[in-house]
C-alpha cells in the first residue's frame, strides 16, 4: 500500500515537471508572438566572417553571416545588401527569419573590375532592424588571365584542427584542375586572423599539385574559433575558397611542436573551451533522464501505469515536435533533411499514441514504441556527436551542442528551441527505458508473438 502511494506520487511529480517545462516553452512562444505588427519589436546586429577578403576579377568567395537579437522580442527580420559596387555581384540574399539565424552568401567579382578597395554593406530590416550596417571589405588585386584556360579547386587535410596557444601544425593542400587545360596557378591565403601565421605559401604550379603549409599560433592569441581562407589564382583560378577551421584552446604549449593530423575516422565531436559547458549540459540531461527512466521502470511506475503515463509522454513529445517544425527557421532553412525526419517521427508518434489510447493488448505497441524512441535517441546522438551532418553547418565547428543546449545564450540557439529539444530528449528517454524494461520483464510473452 505504501509502495503504491509512492509510485503514484513519483508519476504525478514527473508529469508536473514536464508540464512546467512545456508551459515555459509556450510562454516563450507567446512572448515572441506579442511582437506581431508593423512596429519594430526589437533590434538586431549582423556579423560576417570573414569581414575582409582579397579577390581577383573573375573569382568569388563565400561569406558567413549571423543575425542576432540585440534587444526586444524576436520576429520576422530580413537581411539584405544596402549597397553593392559596380563589378561585384552578391547572391544568396535576401533571407527572412526570426533572429538569431545564420547563413552564407556569395560575392563574385567580374572579369573587368578595376583593382582597388571596395565595400559591400548589409543591414537587417523588419521587426528587429539592425542598428548599424555590417561592412564587408573587399580588395581586388588584379584579374584572372583573360586567356584563362580553366578552373581549379583547393582541398585541405585536415580541414579542422584544435591547437593550444604557442603551437604549430602542418596542413596538407591539393590544387586539382576542375575544368579546361592546366597552366600556371598560384595557391595563397586570402585572409589570416591576427595571432595566426602561415608559412610555406604562396606556391605556383600547374594543377594538379600538392604540398604542405604551416600554421603557427602565438602565445597571446585569445582562445576561440578562427578561419583561414585559401584560394588559387592565375590561369586556373579556384571558384570558391578553401577554409581551414581552427579552434584555439586555453592550454599553452611550452615548446611549439607540429601536431599530427587526427585519423580519418576521428570524427566524433565535443565542444571545447568556453563552449564545453553546452556539451556538459547535454551529457548531464541525457544521463539523468536515462537513469530516472530506469528507476521509474524498476519501481514499476511506468509498468503499472503505462496506459496512463506513456501515452501522455508521447503527447508532450508530439507538441514539442510540432513547435520545432513550425518555429525553428534554422532547422527548416539549413537542415531540411533533419526537418523531414522530425516530421516523420511526429507522424509516427501520433500513430503510436492513437494505438496506446485504443488498444487493450499493448505488447506489440510497446515494441513499436521502443523501436521508434530508440531510433530517435540514436538520431539525436548522431546529430550531437557528428556535428549536425547533412546540413549547411556541417563544415563549421561548435554548432551541434550549442544549438541544442544553448537556451538563447549562443547566436545559433533560442530558449524555446533548446527547451523543445530538451523536452523531446527527456520524455523520449523515459519512453525508451520504460518500454525496454517492460519488454525484458515480459520476454516470454514476446517470444510467443513470433
Amino acid at each position: 500500500m505504501l509502495i503504491n502511494m509512492y509510485k503514484k506520487k513519483i508519476v504525478v511529480f514527473m508529469l508536473a515537471i514536464t508540464t512546467i517545462l512545456f508551459l515555459f516553452m509556450v510562454t516563450n512562444v507567446s512572448v515572441n508572438a506579442s511582437g506581431i505588427g508593423s512596429n519594430s519589436t526589437g533590434s538586431s546586429s549582423i556579423t560576417i566572417n570573414p569581414s575582409h577578403v582579397t579577390l581577383l576579377g573573375g573569382s568569388g568567395t563565400s561569406i558567413a553571416y549571423t543575425v542576432k537579437l540585440s534587444s526586444g522580442s524576436t520576429w520576422g527580420t530580413t537581411i539584405n545588401t544596402v549597397s553593392v559596387p559596380n563589378g561585384l555581384t552578391v547572391t544568396g540574399l535576401s533571407y527572412t527569419g526570426d533572429p538569431p539565424y545564420s547563413g552564407t552568401f556569395t560575392v563574385t567579382a567580374s572579369q573587368t573590375i578595376t583593382p582597388g578597395n571596395y565595400t559591400i554593406q548589409l543591414s537587417a530590416t523588419g521587426d528587429d532592424p539592425s542598428t548599424s550596417n555590417a561592412i564587408l571589405y573587399i580588395t581586388i588585386t588584379g584579374t584572372t588571365s583573360k586567356n584563362g584556360v580553366g578552373t581549379s579547386n583547393v582541398t585541405l587535410n585536415p580541414s579542422h584542427v584544435s591547437l593550444p596557444k604557442n603551437s604549430e601544425t602542418s596542413i596538407n593542400y591539393t590544387v586539382k584542375l576542375s575544368s579546361g587545360s592546366t597552366w600556371g596557378t598560384t595557391i595563397n591565403t586570402v585572409s589570416v586572423p591576427n595571432g595566426l601565421t602561415v608559412t610555406g605559401l604562396p606556391y605556383t604550379g600547374d594543377p594538379p599539385y600538392s604540398g604542405t603549409f604551416t600554421v603557427t599560433v602565438s602565445k597571446t592569441i585569445t582562445p576561440g574559433n578562427y578561419t583561414i581562407q585559401l584560394s588559387a589564382t592565375g590561369d586556373d583560378p579556384s571558384t570558391t575558397n578553401a577554409i581551414l577551421y581552427i579552434t584555439i584552446t586555453n592550454k599553452t604549449s611550452t615548446i611549439p611542436l607540429p601536431t599530427t593530423s587526427p585519423p580519418a575516422t576521428a570524427n566524433i565531436y565535443f565542444p571545447t573551451g568556453s563552449l564545453a559547458v553546452y556539451g556538459y549540459i547535454g551529457i548531464l540531461i541525457i544521463l539523468i533522464s536515462i537513469i530516472i527512466g530506469f528507476v521509474l521502470a524498476k519501481i514499476d511506475a511506468l509498468n503499472s501505469y503505462n496506459k496512463k503515463i506513456i501515452k501522455y509522454l508521447f503527447i508532450f513529445e508530439i507538441i514539442s515536435g510540432i513547435f520545432l517544425l513550425t518555429d525553428d527557421n534554422i532547422l527548416y532553412s539549413t537542415a531540411i533533411f533533419h526537418w523531414a525526419v522530425l516530421l516523420m517521427y511526429v507522424l509516427v508518434f501520433i500513430i503510436i499514441d492513437y494505438l496506446l489510447f485504443t488498444k487493450k493488448e499493448l505488447t506489440k505497441v510497446y515494441i513499436l514504441s521502443f523501436l521508434a524512441s530508440g531510433l530517435l535517441f540514436l538520431f539525436l546522438l548522431g546529430d550531437l556527436f557528428l556535428n549536425l551532418p547533412y546540413t549547411s553547418f556541417q563544415s563549421n565547428t561548435n554548432i551541434s551542442w550549442p544549438y541544442f543546449f544553448g537556451f538563447g545564450t549562443t547566436a545559433i540557439s533560442t530558449f524555446g528551441i533548446s527547451l523543445a529539444f530538451t523536452i523531446i530528449l527527456i520524455l523520449n528517454n523515459f519512453v525508451m527505458t520504460g518500454t525496454l524494461y517492460y519488454l525484458f520483464k515480459n520476454i516470454d510473452q514476446i517470444k510467443k508473438l513470433w
